[in-house]
């Protein structure tokens, strides 16, 4: 019987990409089983709550509250609650509006300062009640601007931090504030934290095959190519550990379990197809896209081509974007500040602009999205597709 309870918060910035949301509800299997999830900067789209989209996405058994804070430029702004009925009975919920600068007091005179420069606009905290097998629990969304001094401990999770803004800036230089980062272990770094992990979880594991894990989760790149970020995660290495040690039943781990049972990271597979097409290794594609649709992983053919698709054609778009800001002679950091990337991946992008020839990254580029809507409105067998586009490309 489950014990845990799965929660996710997630900021959606006014639903402004509510289309590739709604896609990674329906397709990730972090969100399959999720038991709640609060959203801050949720709004409504032709008439219907950003709540209640997401809800009936996820299935029959959700419900969902969302209560308006505010418009910001004629945009509503709110928070919502949107949970699991079979897992949670929610006994009560709420909306609570927050005080304005004004009607505070006590507040050091800095964040009175930052309060007034803040629109004056109203803010609210939703809150729910429900119980969650015996327990009893109470959750809170709310979207701050600026925490007041507390005897409590209040901990944030963002996936990344900008240093460059001024706002963080001043965050970093607050002395009440303690910033962490957890980075993601990579080379022998991430082979040591496999090893550590699976004594942690009284198991063994041969050294051969805490390599071949390694190598299976974190990608051996193409020539040329350095990720600019880890692509692997410690979530996805920690669930492939536990089905190891369930499969080894008390031996140690050997490579020949993590051959048979550990897909491939598909990321490092899609990099390798975008180096093989900018080299015509016409040989080389065929061999990675026979890897790709061999791996098991519950998809259907027509699945696989349309994640492959996207993948590729989100690549070439941003090696079409580099060969235009090389002609246009921009700088590093201008780059970096229209695109928002890091400075790895920058340079990745680079190298690979310069292996690949304009005419065809923009000729990949269209023939990629001319699949795209091929596959959603045609019936020609959704692999056939792909190889004649890649026919051509390589031709």
């Amino acid at each position: 019987m489950r014990t845990s309870l799965s929660l996710c918060t997630w900021n959606i910035e006014f639903g402004k990409k509510i289309t590739e949301i709604i896609k990674l509800m329906a397709t990730d299997s972090h969100f399959q089983n999720l038991d709640f999830l609060v959203l801050q900067e949720a709004s409504i789209h032709n008439g219907t709550e950003d709540a209640k989209i997401i809800a009936d996405i996820l299935g029959p058994e959700y419900d969902y509250f969302q209560v308006t804070a505010h418009k910001l430029r004629g945009c509503v702004q709110a928070n919502a609650f949107i949970w699991n009925k079979n897992a949670l009975t929610v006994k009560g919920k709420e909306a609570i509006p927050l005080p304005q600068w004004k009607e505070t007091s006590g507040l050091p005179r800095r964040e009175k300062v930052f309060l007034r420069l803040l629109p004056k606009q109203l803010r609210n905290s939703l809150v729910v009640e429900a119980t969650f097998k015996k327990f009893s629990i109470r959750i809170y969304a709310a979207h701050l601007d600026v925490l007041a001094a507390s005897a409590n401990r209040i901990i944030f999770i963002e996936p990344k931090l900008d240093k460059r803004t001024s706002a963080t800036q001043k965050l970093l230089k607050d002395k009440r504030i303690i910033v962490k980062e957890f980075a993601v272990p990579e080379g022998e770094a991430f082979t040591a934290w496999i090893t550590d992990r699976v004594k942690q979880r009284g198991g063994k594991i041969e050294l051969a095959a805490t390599r071949a894990l390694a190598a299976r989760l974190a990608g051996e790149p193409a020539d040329g190519y350095a990720p600019a970020a880890p692509s692997h995660n410690l979530w996805q290495a920690a669930n492939e550990i536990d089905k190891l040690l369930e499969y080894a039943a008390g031996e140690p781990i050997s490579a020949a379990a993590v051959e048979a049972l550990i897909t491939a990271n598909e990321d490092i597979e899609v990099w390798k197809v975008i180096n093989a097409i900018a080299d015509r290794n016409a040989s080389g594609v065929q061999d990675y896209l026979r890897r790709f649709f061999s791996a098991e992983d519950g998809s259907d053919e027509k699945t696989k081509v349309i994640q492959l698709n996207a993948l590729l054609a989100d690549q070439f778009r941003s090696i079409v974007m580099v060969q235009g800001f090389s002609g246009q002679r921009l700088s590093d950091a201008v780059i970096l500040k229209l695109t928002a990337w890091k400075q790895g991946r920058l340079f990745v992008m680079k190298k690979i602009a310069q292996r690949c020839k304009p005419e065809l990254a923009l000729d990949v580029l269209k023939k990629f999205e001319h699949l795209d809507v091929e596959l959603k409105t045609g019936s020609t067998p959704p692999r056939v597709l792909l190889d004649l586009i890649l026919s051509q490309v390589l031709s």
